[in-house]
């Protein structure tokens, strides 16, 4: 099971593919870089509206995150278990690369 579970490393590599869009459970909207999630808000400067990306790490996102999705495809989607909940691969758009071990 904790193959399908979406990681911090993974959104990182996400990240580095590009294109990946974060959905929060307050309706926001990120947008997913290699180290960092990145929220586009407006914001009044000398009068004028203007576009301010704010930068927020997955650390601290991670736990808001409800949908994750590439190019209109479902990546990850959030459930709960046991009153956990969890960021579930659906099998579409994303899959892990395995590390090569040595034996």
């Amino acid at each position: 099971m904790n193959d399908t579970l979406l990681r911090l490393s993974d959104l990182r590599q996400l990240g580095l593919e590009g294109g990946v869009m974060l959905y929060l459970q307050d309706g926001t909207v990120a947008k997913c870089r290699p180290k960092f999630a990145a929220i586009q808000k407006k914001e009044r400067k000398n009068g004028r509206l203007v576009n301010v990306e704010e930068i927020v790490p997955f650390a601290t996102i991670f736990q808001a995150i409800s949908v994750v999705k590439r190019n209109n495809l479902v990546i990850a989607r959030k459930f709960v278990q046991n009153n956990q909940s969890f960021l579930r691969l659906s099998g579409v758009g994303y899959h892990r690369k395995e590390k090569k071990r040595e034996v």
